[in-house]
């Protein structure tokens, strides 16, 4: 039998140090959730109520999802929210049942955070993959 993402106490832990190095690379970054499809938190970074952000950021990539399968335009690589204030990213684990969710301040450009954060995303993959 197979331990659920968020409860593997290796990738919870090695998923927060990879979002701690977000933080590092980034001085826009204000927190980050990496959750599993249904919605369960495996780690995060700052911020507050990860518990409800973990069930929007599930909600918002299904949706995503439906679209882009509706539309019959591929699958959704990323979604980003962009306010008056800064930018959600929310991109998809390559190959895993995980999304990452960063909020960045509008003090960096947003090519420069979503470069950041996919490479974050790549890094976690790799990470996953070598825990199971």
């Amino acid at each position: 039998m197979t331990t659920a993402l968020h409860h593997n106490k290796d990738v919870v832990a090695r998923g927060g140090v990879l979002l701690t190095e977000l933080d590092s690379i980034c001085t826009s970054f204000l927190y980050a959730v990496l959750v599993t499809d249904d919605g369960f938190e495996v780690a995060s970074v700052s911020g507050s109520d990860h518990e409800r952000l973990a069930s929007m950021v599930s909600s918002l990539q299904a949706l995503a999802e439906g679209v882009a399968e509706e539309l019959k335009i591929g699958t959704s690589e990323y979604v980003v929210l962009a306010t008056e204030d800064g930018h959600v990213i929310q991109l998809r684990i390559p190959r895993q049942q995980l999304v990452l969710s960063a909020v960045f301040n509008k003090s960096e450009t947003l090519g420069k955070v979503l470069s950041a954060s996919k490479s974050t995303a790549e890094q976690i993959a790799v990470m996953v993959e070598t825990s199971k």
